[in-house]
């Protein structure tokens, strides 16, 4: 390709295709550049619209300094401060659609103002549909009712062509999509059919038999069956010739498929509103399953609980039961699950894994895990979620391999993807956490880590970086670049006119950097060299900084003694690493973007996790962590705004409750507690106390033998061994004959005494 034999006029006029695009730092404030930024600067003093549009904070993608800790979204400034902390479940995401091709953010803020909302949303981006006159706009906020607000405010409003859908909030593309829901519901009861009356000559007959089918002794089809009466038995099935029936009366239905199916959903729409619920789904053994789709986790919960208790009232006389369904879902890229998709089954080949549900979209694939045990799901997700964030490439030294010719799209990338397709794997560079992601066979992970750290190393030995000056720019612009072009090649020198200084990026051999520095002094271009700056005093051990480190206030340290400022900045208050120059005077907050430039990636994300942890620890009354060994995952407690006492985790989808931050599975707290105390009275007192094996209510031994009938179920009991008997002369000849005596000196008592408990 022919090189232009002048600079880029356009990039002279001011006209660079940058400057048609905001300057995120700019709508931040915290813009360093000023008049000299390639990219556009809203002014301060513009119109309301576009000074609203300063309000809305730049997106997660695009800011480097959010990080994702215990499945809290954290966003850092200067000093590694935390400026703001939120969870996932505490946003509501909508997507705005039938806007106008050319809306930018201030149309957005406005309309949201116009109808009465708040503009500071957390998150806002704008998608445009190529050869469409329309574009949807993605929105984020801490308010949980937004999505319903916003769709009532559209309402009989100038904009009430436009469509509010809720979507689930957004996150950085490098972190964890992971989400964790609890709003199925599967409720199960029997078919309709014909019943039963079967006639005895004795009631005693009739109990007894009604009894060996409560408890399982009889069964139809290998299946249990609850009699009242009895009800619902058949001649074969009973065994005994003495349970033998004198007749069997057989009765039609009271009540049609369809209107219990009716009456079903109606119990459930009444707890709650509902997204879905399917068609009845019959099993073999004469049993039907619905599975009802709530929009409110609390909602399925609640009616589990009233089906569980037998607390509703249904026309007809059926039994319900019902089992919560537990879900994970994640959303990744197309080209991760591919190469991915074959370690996800091997991996959960090796346990027994619910199966993975797998939707392709445009945006990306969804991966979802449906369960009914929270811990077979938490097990299964933490996996998944593992392989899908994929492996870091190490360095020779064992820590995250990074290249600084990876922090742009320059010939690094392009010799990354060529890596890639070499082994048939995928490489991605992640330029915030300075770190590159392995996704592929496993087998074959360690060849392409060599691959990689030598191929970039042998490329960083290559080229050279010089700081470039505003006169040597200029001189650059007008006559030097193409000059030194022609000397050694288009492909060997290139500008960088985005960093501060710009600098001049020469990648060959040390001759052609040696002819490029021959021809700059042609140009009379001076560039700042490390000599330069060898002199000045570190600002902590006061000697000559070894390996400098000079920051933007001027003061200057050893490379180790800033390391060391920056990993001993956690302190009793929150993190704010500091500038210690001018005996210790400075005290400005040290940018996270130079914190970054002057360590390694290991050292500053430690720092970032560590004013993390401690930011969490100063704040117990805001944040708890997961009670459930090994999470760690954090929650806010209740408070008197919040509007859930409830707090499923995402990550081992255990329901904490967020007032006294145990799991009592629904309970009332007061319930629990007591619970809790008469299980430690029952472990103080385990020798006086027991459980009745047959219906488990707690009986307690003050005195007397060891005959005790239990005072729920009236069964009589032999302390000793708990074996149950239905009359008491069976209990006494047990005793005496199993462990030689009742359990009294005078075994002559009247045994007609029974002791209850």
């Amino acid at each position: 390709m022919a090189t232009a034999s002048t600079p880029c006029i356009f990039f002279q006029q001011g006209r660079y295709p940058r400057s048609q695009v905001l300057c995120k730092f700019n709508l931040e404030g915290i813009c360093k550049h000023g008049t000299k930024c390639p990219y556009r600067h809203e002014p301060s003093d513009s119109s309301s619209a576009s000074s609203s549009s300063t309000k809305v904070s730049p997106l997660h993608d695009n800011d480097t300094f959010v990080r994702v800790f215990r499945g809290a979204l954290v966003r850092y400034g200067d000093g590694a401060c935390i400026t703001s902390l939120s969870l996932p479940s505490e946003y509501s995401s909508v997507r705005l659609d039938g806007l106008p091709a050319d809306t930018v953010v201030s149309d957005i803020v406005t309309i949201l103002e116009n109808l009465g909302h708040d503009v500071d949303v957390d998150g806002l981006r704008i998608v445009t549909t190529p050869q469409s006159s329309l574009c949807s706009a993605y929105i984020s906020t801490p308010d949980l009712d937004f999505s319903k607000t916003l769709s009532s405010s559209l309402i009989d409003s100038p904009y009430c062509h436009m469509k509010a859908v809720p979507v689930p909030p957004r996150l950085p593309s490098w972190a964890s999509t992971r989400r964790a829901r609890c709003n199925k519901l599967n409720v199960r009861w029997a078919k309709p059919c014909s019943e039963c009356r079967v006639f005895f000559s004795t009631k005693a007959a009739a109990l007894r038999v009604s009894g060996k089918f409560n408890f399982g002794k009889y069964t139809i089809f290998d299946t249990r069956i609850g009699c009242d009466e009895p009800r619902e038995i058949v001649r074969a099935s009973i065994t005994a010739d003495y349970d033998t029936p004198l007749l069997v009366g057989i009765r039609q239905g009271v009540a049609s498929g369809n209107a219990i199916i009716a009456a079903i959903n109606k119990l459930l729409r009444d707890v709650g509103p509902i997204d879905l619920i399917t068609e009845p789904y019959e099993h073999k053994r004469g049993y039907l399953t619905v599975s009802a789709q709530f929009k409110q986790d609390c909602d399925a919960q609640k009616a589990a609980r009233m089906i569980e208790k037998k607390s509703y009232d249904l026309p007809y006389d059926i039994n319900l039961t019902a089992k919560l369904i537990y879900t994970s879902t994640f959303k990744t890229s197309k080209e991760v699950y591919r190469h991915v998709q074959q370690p996800l089954e091997d991996c959960l080949e090796e346990f027994d894994a619910p199966r993975i549900n797998v939707t392709s979209r445009e945006t990306g694939t969804v991966l979802s895990i449906d369960s009914w045990s929270s811990e077979e799901v938490a097990k299964c997700a933490n996996a998944v979620e593992d392989i899908l964030a994929g492996s870091v490439i190490e360095g020779k030294d064992g820590q995250p391999f990074w290249a600084p010719q990876l922090a742009s799209n320059g010939p690094a990338s392009k010799l990354l993807k060529e890596i890639q397709q070499r082994h048939g794997v995928l490489l991605l560079p992640n330029r915030s956490k300075r770190e590159v992601r392995y996704f592929g066979d496993t087998l074959k992970r360690l060849e392409v880590q060599d691959d990689v750290v030598q191929s970039l190393t042998e490329d960083a030995e290559r080229r050279h970086t010089i700081d470039i000056d505003d006169p040597g720019f200029s001189w650059l612009c007008k006559v030097g670049l193409n000059l030194i072009k022609n000397v050694v090649g288009d492909k060997v020198v290139s500008l960088n006119v985005t960093s501060n200084p710009k600098k001049l990026i020469i990648t060959g051999s040390d001759e052609e950097y040696c002819e490029i520095l021959a021809l700059l002094e042609i140009g009379n271009i001076s560039f700042p060299v490390k000599e330069a700056i060898s002199e000045e005093s570190c600002s902590i051990c006061l000697t000559p900084a070894d390996d400098p480190v000079v920051l933007g206030c001027s003061h200057a340290y050893c490379a180790d003694c800033f390391k060391g400022l920056c990993r001993n900045g956690t302190a009793q208050a929150d993190v704010n690493i500091t500038c210690t120059g001018a005996e210790d005077k400075c005290k400005n907050a040290i940018p996270l973007r130079e914190i970054q430039a002057h360590t390694d990636s290991s050292t500053f994300e430690q720092l970032l996790e560590s004013s993390f942890s401690t930011y969490i620890s100063r704040r117990p009354d805001q944040f708890h962590y997961c009670p459930t060994p090994d999470c760690g995952y954090i929650y806010r407690p209740a408070n008197n705004s919040a509007s859930s006492l409830w707090h499923m985790c995402t990550k081992c989808l255990q329901r904490i409750c967020r007032s006294c931050h145990a799991n009592h599975d629904g309970q009332r707290c007061e319930d629990y507690r007591a619970h809790q105390a008469f299980e430690a009275y029952k472990h103080e007192n385990r020798s006086n106390v027991k459980d009745c094996p047959k219906c488990h209510t707690t009986v307690e031994k003050i005195d007397g033998c060891n005959h005790i009938v239990c005072g729920g179920c009236k069964i009589h009991l032999c302390w000793v061994c708990l074996q149950t008997f239905d009359e008491s002369p069976r209990c006494y000849a047990h005793m005496r004959e199993a462990h030689g005596s009742i359990g009294i000196d005078d075994e002559d008592e009247d045994e007609g005494d029974e002791d209850i408990g």
